[in-house]
């Protein structure tokens, strides 16, 4: 982890969410940044539908040369817009420190889970 560090005008110094003032440390946020297992497996979880969206992909783009259709295109650019919201989504899972917070954990991982779950059963049905 990149340590940031911040001087405030008052001398005060601010390092990783962390307020720093005569030496003793006081959390600048009311939050604990503490990782929620959750959060681990939510990211796995999270890359399953970047794989599960891409196959899709393959299996429309594939289908719209095929048949050249509008509803295929439109499979495909929802597809897109879909895998474009998971990339974001499992980065700032990743690299952002206010998705990492312990209450996001289970609630996350029960939308990623869903979504995993929709996405298995539109790929088992479209690729018969």
């Amino acid at each position: 982890m990149v340590a940031h560090e911040i001087i405030v005008r008052n001398g005060t110094t601010v390092s990783n969410g962390i307020v720093v003032k005569n030496g003793s440390a006081v959390p600048l946020f009311s939050h604990s940044y503490v990782i929620h297992p959750l959060l681990y497996l939510d990211t796995l979880v999270s890359l399953g539908n970047i794989v599960l969206l891409l196959l899709l992909l393959y299996v429309y783009w594939g289908n719209y040369k095929k048949i050249k259709s509008n509803f295929t295109l439109g499979l495909i650019m929802f597809a897109a817009l879909l895998l474009l919201q998971n990339i974001l989504f499992s980065s700032f899972l990743l690299f952002h420190q206010a998705f990492r917070v312990a209450d996001l954990g289970l609630p996350l991982f029960i939308l990623n889970i869903t979504e995993f779950l929709a996405l298995a059963i539109l790929l088992i049905i479209t690729w018969k």
